[in-house]
């Protein structure tokens, strides 16, 4: 028989930890703006009630099996208990991931709205860093300085509600004359947020031709 404490304690990890899995997997992917804590708390609730309804008979069914030879457990009756277990933190762990992902790349807006946020990017630096893109940046800094690199996979740009610093993960030479990039540098480069007074973004199209953007 299962001591009380115990089983009191089982349930309530039961009841909160898959919505707790599935919060942290979705903020770690897409971020954490726009959610407070009634967010959170709301989306963990609702997360794991839908899947304690999809799960309750066959928890019911092992707590059957379970109850009454606790703790003197067979080992095949251990293996479908941690089975379970594994189960309830990993399938919201992947949901999470995935609706996170799919948040970042700005699709499935119905799926996103019902599983993640439906908050819109706080700022417009947040708007357009968050999907990663792959393009380069010419910026100007309060010292009117020029820095010209590559965002891509392995640069990282802060959002809100922190410091919006830049680490370009390539940084190359501009002809001070038109301002064009020449050849990489070789090296990375990061520029703290208090040093940025404005931003050309130029998306890769052609060798003979490129897209610029600016943003204030």
């Amino acid at each position: 028989m299962l001591p009380p404490t115990f089983a009191a304690l089982a349930v309530v990890a039961l009841a909160v930890l898959p919505g707790a899995v599935y919060v942290w997997s979705f903020e770690r992917t897409a971020g954490a703006f726009g959610a407070n804590l009634s967010d959170r708390l709301l989306r963990l609730l609702g997360v794991s009630a839908a899947i304690q309804l999809l799960a309750a008979w066959p928890e019911y069914g092992i707590y059957r099996l379970l109850r009454d030879e606790w703790p003197n457990l067979a080992a095949g009756q251990f293996a479908l208990l941690w089975a379970a277990f594994i189960l309830l933190v990993i399938s919201p762990a992947v949901v999470g991931a995935w609706t996170g992902w799919r948040s970042r790349q700005k699709r499935d807006g119905r799926i996103r709205d019902v599983l993640g946020r439906s908050e819109q990017a706080p700022t417009a630096w947040d708007h357009f860093f968050r999907s990663r893109p792959n393009v380069y940046l010419r910026v100007r800094t309060v010292n009117n300085e020029w820095v010209a690199g590559r965002f891509a996979k392995d640069s990282y740009a802060g959002g809100s509600p922190n410091a919006t610093d830049l680490l370009l993960e390539e940084t190359f030479n501009l002809d001070r004359a038109s301002l064009k990039l020449d050849k990489p540098c070789g090296y990375m480069t990061f520029i703290p947020a208090s040093q940025i007074a404005w931003i050309e973004i130029l998306r890769p199209r052609s060798e003979d031709g490129e897209e610029r953007l600016h943003v204030a």
